[in-house]
């Protein structure tokens, strides 16, 4: 991917100068201070346009494999939560037949609880 004014890109975001990280304004991890965002811009200056160029073009390539796992991520956290959601209803679908077994188990305790009397009033009266 080419794009027009490729070096202000890299220029405001960092590059490479060999295997050294070039940070320009002291934005990456461990840079503060002014003089060391000067001696960046003044090491990023003496690399060439293609080494400009190669070097936008490496941090381009780099962000869109990040995006591309970061799409992977979502498609995987979707599938997760589409298996849950199936998970969850066929869990609410087994406490409705519980609460349905608890019903019919309560009344046919009651039911017996009511012949047990009906027996004992028999039994009494004989």
């Amino acid at each position: 991917m080419m794009r027009n004014n490729l070096w202000c890109f890299d220029e405001i975001y960092g590059g490479t100068l060999g295997n050294k990280k070039v940070d320009l304004f002291g934005m990456g991890a461990g840079f503060s201070s002014e003089s060391t965002a000067e001696e960046n811009v003044q090491m990023s200056s003496s690399m060439s346009n293609q080494e400009l160029v190669d070097a936008g073009m490496k941090r381009m390539d780099e962000t869109d494999q990040a995006i591309e796992h970061s799409k992977q991520v979502v498609h995987q956290t979707v599938e997760i939560d589409t298996q849950t959601a199936a998970n969850l209803k066929g869990q609410a679908d087994q406490m409705g037949r519980v609460g349905n077994d608890l019903d019919t188990i309560q009344f046919s305790i009651k039911k017996a609880s009511q012949l047990v009397k009906e027996i004992e009033r028999q039994v009494s009266i004989i």
